[in-house]
């Protein structure tokens, strides 16, 4: 759930905040039919120099996202087209491997059918017992408290609702898309490294601020970039405060402008669900950022 998200929704509740939230079936939208080199210059112009709302009303609104924001993620819209879909989970997270980034679009809660943008969250997969202990770090005393639930299905780690936690594939996948991304180019002993600074952040409180500047506690991007700093992520003032965008970490990294490499991508339907493109993937980003759209016409 993202910083624009929840700029939006507040405006309309209190009358602000769904707009700041966005940065945490996909809409339907048909992608536009694009050449790669004007996909590619979209993907340049994305993703987060649109503002709604003027600077001083997200500020105003920001007292009240303590409240607001666990009222938009409890109210539940619909069942996410991903969620009761094992063999589309197994699919992605199959192909995972420690300390992979996945980016989630969930519109089936109000949190995330109110905000802008198509990515809304983002997780690192941690793995399971045999991923865990092929890197070595099994063992670790920030691990071995939770062995148990590792054991029970524990997969991935990201912030959200009221902190860090380690999160099972069914809730991780509470999802309408996902897409897998590979980090590349760090060593085994940084991975190593990340993956037990990750376990060892468990319990940190989310920021509902979403303030980088603030590392008291993280929203979820900020979980990435804190961890896994030298990734490169693309960060943006917005707001009257710099965010990090799940869909701008997408396109950035499709150009090759972090240290994320596309893997794959899963998209949902009632009932059903598809592997589809890095291209079908841009092109849905694109549609929700009339900026960047535009750019590609």
């Amino acid at each position: 759930m993202g910083v624009c998200s929840v700029l939006r929704l507040l405006v309309r509740v209190c009358p602000v905040v769904l707009g700041l939230v966005a940065g945490c079936a996909p809409l339907r939208v048909q992608p536009p039919e694009t050449e790669p080199a004007s996909l590619n210059a979209a993907l340049e112009a994305c993703c987060g120099q649109h503002q709604t709302f003027p600077t001083w009303l997200a500020e105003a609104a920001e007292s009240s996202a303590a409240w607001v924001m666990p009222i938009t993620r409890g109210t539940v819209l619909r069942a996410a087209h991903l969620q009761d879909q094992p063999a589309a989970q197994d699919y992605l997270l199959s192909q995972a491997r420690p300390l992979d980034l996945i980016l989630i679009s969930n519109k089936s809660r109000l949190s995330g059918a109110g905000g802008e943008g198509y990515f809304g969250h983002s997780a690192f997969y941690t793995g399971d017992e045999a991923q865990l202990r092929a890197l070595g770090v099994w063992h670790h005393p920030a691990i071995t408290p939770y062995h148990a639930r590792i054991r029970a299905g524990g997969l991935a780690i990201e912030s959200l609702d009221i902190a860090v936690r380690l999160s099972d594939a069914p809730t991780l996948m509470e999802a309408d898309a996902a897409a897998l991304f590979r980090t590349t180019g760090i060593s085994r002993a940084r991975r190593q490294d990340a993956v037990i600074r990750l376990f060892s952040e468990i319990g940190r409180p989310f920021d509902n601020s979403f303030r980088l500047e603030d590392d008291s506690a993280w929203y979820c991007t900020e979980l990435i970039w804190r961890v896994l700093p030298e990734a490169n992520l693309p960060q943006t003032r917005s707001y009257g405060r710099l965010v990090i965008w799940p869909d701008e970490v997408a396109t950035k990294s499709l150009l090759g402008r972090t240290k994320f490499r596309f893997v794959d991508y899963i998209q949902g339907v009632p009932g059903g669900w598809s592997v589809d493109t890095r291209d079908q993937m841009a092109a849905r980003i694109l549609a929700r950022w009339p900026v960047a759209a535009g750019a590609s016409e």
